[in-house]
């Protein structure tokens, strides 16, 4: 599989070429299929984790498996991600323009067995993408493919002056097409394409397709101690050398790495420089090059054959497993890694894979519980320990038990071990800095509460209030601080494992005064309970709610006072005062209670579905269900009056209140 673009690889798909008239323009190449910069996945989870634009549907995108499905849109425009304050457009779509504005009509997905594409989830008018200012008389390659297998689906042209060679303006298919366009308007043109139904788009590409540039010969670094064995009595490494090249390429380089002696010129640098690592059972723990490959893990992707290794990184202990045959979790029993490469037929019998022959000695870890490890994905186990498992940040980190011994018992240790280096090596990323963390103010009566938000996940984020510029020296940001100071500038860098240092951001803390807050009284009849919200200055506009908002479009405006027959909290707040130049009021809340107030419930007769589907039940009302036996806010609507109604799921049936 080709290595997947950065996003300076993207920025760079803008290539000249030159008409007849020998006037250069340019051609614009979107080839999605190469996949997405971490960058952008990084962007896009930002988003998705404040439901801006996007919703990430993978769970946990990464740039080899990422799904994200958009939210409703306003208008056609460029696909872009909300990062704090700022909208970014993003790169690999730059300069096209979208409609797909109903929730999830647009996506963008990367999946290793299929590359990348953009999919269109519709067939309504909107579902449609613009290629702005095509050269008259020019083409338009388009890969495409309908999103269902047994459907021909595709997209029509919307706009005049486009067709291909033989007139067609229509183009579905099944599997997998390409479609060329000509533009004969007679002017450079936008093209729209709009989808007749659920279709993918791998590329677009204006003029002649640029050939595939050759790719580099993959290099992986094979670290032995040649003071314990020899390479010849290395088995790992006649799979390495011998298998596995045949499965990525002829091309491919293996270094065979001596670090006998603690190999000091073994940097991370230098190991930076392969595409993968592969660390022979040989090695010593208390080899010097140990703790250097400690470093190497977030930077470039390791095999690691050791467990010795663990107890010296502090991130668990080598554990003698009893048996060879290790229990492989069922998400991953059927993955290529363990299959037969020539039959493919699986090593997997009844989710157990046998390492080696029954009474030759594997060693599994022990993960530490605060370790590095601790959260990996464990793919087979073995007695209580762990016998596979990976580590994901930029590049992947697995282990596996396999020491010479096992290697030479084993019948799958060739396709296991050579597969899982053809994964590890692509999923080599470059160097990248991590993204800035986002400043985020919450305003009070001349007081500011900063909140620094990672952006990059499980980023460190350091900061400076006094004007420096800030390192991995600087203050470690662990909570929300106030600052009641003019003049004061927040500036914050974060770094997360395997990136750079980000760039800096920074910020004004500016301070405002705000409205006044609001005083809210009770009185209580029989059975109803008035509520009186007095404003902290004549004119101010209060709001109100029965929800803890602070936010206007989620109030109403107070009139005057409300009688509520129902137990509740009101939340009030003072509304900007844009004339005085004043911010919104800090919100007051209240618990209400009745006098007398009687609960409303009612039993559902004749029905007992908990004693058959157990006690988390959905209800339906409409289309959509709701929990059975909870007292959850499902809805917030107004009322003929302006005041605010509630739709709780309550004992047994939901009501309004």
């Amino acid at each position: 599989m080709k290595k997947l673009l950065t996003l300076c690889a993207f920025m760079a798909m803008a290539l000249s070429y030159a008409h007849a008239d020998d006037a250069t323009t340019t051609r614009t190449l979107w080839d999605f299929r190469k996949g997405f910069s971490s960058e952008t996945v990084s962007n896009l989870l930002t988003d998705a984790a404040n439901a801006k634009t996007w919703t990430d549907k993978n769970g946990g995108s990464t740039t080899t498996n990422m799904y994200f499905e958009s939210l409703s849109r306003s208008a056609e425009g460029p696909a872009t991600a909300t990062v704090g304050d700022e909208t970014i457009e993003i790169a690999e779509t730059s300069g096209l323009i979208f409609g797909a504005t109903s929730a999830a009509h647009l996506n963008l997905v990367y999946k290793e067995s299929t590359g990348g594409y953009v999919w269109f989830n519709g067939k309504k008018a909107q579902d449609c993408v613009t290629i702005p200012n095509v050269p008259a008389g020019e083409k338009v390659t388009i890969m495409y493919e309908s999103h269902k297998s047994t459907e021909n689906r595709g997209f029509k042209v919307s706009t005049d002056g486009f067709a291909d060679a033989d007139g067609n303006t229509t183009f579905t298919t099944m599997a997998l097409d390409t479609a060329v366009l000509i533009n004969n308007s007679g002017a450079d043109s936008d093209l729209k394409l709009s989808a007749t139904n659920g279709f993918h788009i791998y590329y677009i590409c204006i003029g002649e397709m640029p050939e595939d540039e050759p790719e580099a010969a993959k290099k992986v670094a094979y670290l032995y101690d040649g003071n314990a064995t020899s390479l010849d009595a290395d088995a790992a490494y006649s799979i390495v050398e011998g298998v596995f090249p045949d499965m990525l390429g002829s091309t491919s380089e293996i270094t065979a790495v001596n670090v006998a002696d603690g190999a000091t010129d073994i940097t991370v640098d230098y190991l930076k420089g392969f595409d993968a690592v592969v660390v022979s059972s040989s090695m010593s723990a208390s080899n010097a090059a140990v703790a250097t490959l400690k470093s190497a893990i977030a930077w470039v992707p390791v095999l690691n054959l050791n467990a010795d290794l663990y107890s010296a990184w502090g991130y668990g202990s080598a554990v003698a497993a009893s048996t060879a045959n290790v229990n492989v979790a069922s998400k991953y029993q059927s993955n290529s890694w363990f299959k037969n490469s020539e039959t493919g037929d699986s090593y997997v019998t009844d989710g157990v894979l046998a390492i080696a022959a029954e009474g030759t000695a594997i060693n599994a870890v022990s993960l530490a519980s605060d370790g590095v490890f601790a959260n990996d994905i464990i793919i087979a186990t073995v007695d209580d320990a762990t016998a596979i498992h990976q580590h994901l940040t930029r590049n992947i980190y697995m282990y596996l038990p396999f020491t010479s011994a096992a290697v030479n018992a084993s019948e799958c240790a060739g396709d296991v071990i050579a597969k899982v280096l053809v994964t590890l090596v692509n999923s080599k990323a470059e160097d990248t800095k991590a993204t800035a963390p986002q400043i985020l103010f919450d305003y009070h009566d001349m007081s500011n509460t900063v909140t620094l938000k990672e952006v990059t996940t499980n980023s460190t984020i350091y900061y400076t209030l006094d004007g420096s510029e800030p390192t991995e020296s600087s203050t470690v940001y662990t909570e929300p601080f106030e600052v009641s100071t003019e003049g004061v500038t927040v500036k914050a860098v974060a770094i997360a494992e395997g990136y750079l240092l980000s760039d800096v951001k920074e910020a004004e803390v500016k301070l405002y005064h705000t409205t006044g807050i609001p005083t809210i009284s009770t009185e209580q009849g029989d059975g109803t309970t008035t509520i009186t919200i007095t404003p902290a200055a004549e004119g101010d506009v209060i709001y109100y709610n029965y929800t803890g908002s602070s936010l206007i479009n989620a109030s109403s405006v107070y009139t005057g006072p409300i009688t509520v027959t129902n137990s509740c909290t009101i939340t009030a707040f003072t509304g900007p005062n844009e004339e005085q130049s004043l911010l919104q009021s800090d919100a007051v809340s209240q618990d209400v209670t009745v006098n007398g107030e009687t609960v409303r419930t009612k039993q559902l007769d004749h029905m007992d579905a908990s004693s058959v589907y157990g006690t988390n039940n959905l209800y339906y009302f409409g289309k959509k269900g709701y929990a059975y036996y909870t007292d959850e806010v499902i809805s917030t609507s107004e009322d003929a009056e302006g005041n605010i109604v509630n739709t709780v799921c309550s004992e047994r049936l939901c009501f309004l209140l």
